[in-house]
């Protein structure tokens, strides 16, 4: 069992810096350090970075423990091509980063993985006046690609506010905050069949005297799905 531990502004990247440190459960002896990542948006290549990179803010691991995905933010010296950008690190006799998704002007509002860790999905509620977006990326082995973008339908809609997929990849939940200008928030279903993403099912948030919308009760907020893809 592991545990992610996402510690902000620890100083180990310089100002706004931080680390993710993740914690294992062996043989039943209580969790311990297993690993600390971080450092990684300080210098790479020529390219010199200034350490303000975010990294750590947001944090999934994939079900067998042996993928594991953070955000980061990538800040230039000379501010040319700033961007946001995940990591993903895969464990086989040591961790080791196997790709990066840069999103140039892509604030993340969530990501999550499935329960290898080869499917990704992340979002951004503010795309296109908060209609919001979803990503998603399946690993070939050397990178993650697109698959497919899920866009909200309406302004502010803020669909991708929380994310979640199944255990094999192939059904995603998106929570939006908002539905068509209401704050009573919603929550949408897609599934993939034969390559294609398809949209399922939509639940929205309701009174319990009349079915309206609440105003403010943001249904939606926060989403999760079992591994089995039916709850």
């Amino acid at each position: 069992h592991t545990v992610d531990d996402s510690v902000p502004n620890s100083g180990i990247l310089g100002f706004n810096g931080s680390e993710v440190r993740l914690y294992a459960n062996i043989l039943n002896n209580g969790f311990q350090l297993n690993h600390t990542f971080g450092g990684y948006f300080t210098y790479k290549g020529d390219n010199k970075y200034t350490g303000s990179g975010e990294f750590g803010n947001l944090v999934a691991l994939s079900a067998d423990g042996l993928t594991m995905a953070t955000t980061g933010y990538i800040d230039r010296e000379d501010d040319s091509q700033d961007q946001y950008m995940v990591r993903i690190f895969r464990y086989s006799t040591e961790w080791i980063a196997i790709a990066d998704v840069n999103l140039p002007s892509y604030q993340i509002a969530d990501l999550t993985l499935n329960n290898d860790g080869n499917t990704l999905a992340l979002s951004n509620r503010y795309v296109d006046n908060s209609r919001g977006e979803t990503e998603i990326y399946n690993y070939n082995g050397t990178v993650y690609q697109l698959n497919h973008a899920i866009k909200g339908s309406r302004y502010n809609d803020n669909l991708g506010t929380s994310i979640a997929l199944n255990g094999i990849g192939n059904r995603i939940v998106l929570g939006g905050i908002n539905d068509n200008g209401y704050s009573s928030g919603q929550v949408k279903i897609y599934e993939e069949n034969n390559g294609t993403w398809n949209f399922v099912q939509k639940l929205t948030g309701d009174s319990y005297y009349n079915h309206s919308p609440i105003y403010n009760s943001v249904f939606g907020f926060k989403v999760d799905l079992s591994a089995d893809g039916t709850t």
